[in-house]
């Protein structure tokens, strides 16, 4: 069961000073973003095709970003800006619950679970993109060794997988991908117990049978 208090699960009033001056308000501080075509060019990546990550608005808008991502992805007939911005938790952040609800609300099968490495490298192998929350707190290195920051909780989209399963990209806006050693990911997502969303439009209602009479029937 993920045990996830709203303060505890939202990236903290400290992102803001992280991401001084960068556009877009939440940004995840595990490193400079690469494009996507440079990532694509050493084919040593599966990256999920067409996944549109929005700008973030707001400090603690990673939620919005991540969900909307994943909803448009879904259903190409939405716009992933036009989603995050409906969503209310650009300035609160948002709990698990709080995104597996707004998902449902809006027609979409969601579900929570305590994932895997074999879960996140099989969605991204097969084009599914998947919401995670990790600790993206930077890490300082020092003379006696890396120390870590502060926990910082934040949603990300898991949008590939080194075809050697050495690294995952999580999803940023333009096109880009943050580029994460399969270690480091792991001890960052362990943060948050593994928790994992995944998100899948909703299946058609099967249609009734007809009730019309059938020729020769009473």
């Amino acid at each position: 069961m993920i045990r996830a208090p709203r303060r505890a699960v939202v990236p903290a009033g400290a992102l803001a000073t992280l991401v001084a001056g960068a556009a877009g308000g939440c940004v995840s501080p595990l490193g400079l973003s690469v494009p996507e075509t440079r990532l694509r060019a050493t084919g040593e990546y599966h990256i999920v095709s067409g996944l549109d990550v929005p700008a973030v608005r707001g400090v603690e808008g990673c939620g919005a970003q991540a969900l909307a991502a994943v909803m448009a992805y879904e259903d190409p007939a939405l716009d992933a800006a036009e989603v995050a911005d409906g969503l209310p938790w650009h300035h609160v952040g948002a709990t698990p619950i709080d995104l597996l609800l707004a998902a449902r609300d809006d027609g979409f099968e969601a579900a929570i679970a305590r994932g895997t490495w074999n879960d996140v490298a099989a969605a991204a192998r097969g084009d599914r993109p998947v919401v995670v929350m990790l600790d993206a707190a930077p890490v300082l290195k020092t003379l006696l060794g890396p120390v870590p920051g502060p926990k910082l909780m934040h949603w990300s989209v898991v949008s590939g997988v080194a075809i050697d399963g050495s690294r995952v990209l999580l999803g940023a806006p333009g096109a880009r991908h943050h580029v994460v050693k399969r270690e480091d990911f792991l001890n960052r997502w362990s943060k948050a117990d593994y928790c994992l969303i995944r998100v899948r439009a909703a299946s058609p209602a099967p249609t009734a049978p007809s009730s019309a009479a059938t020729p020769g029937s009473r």
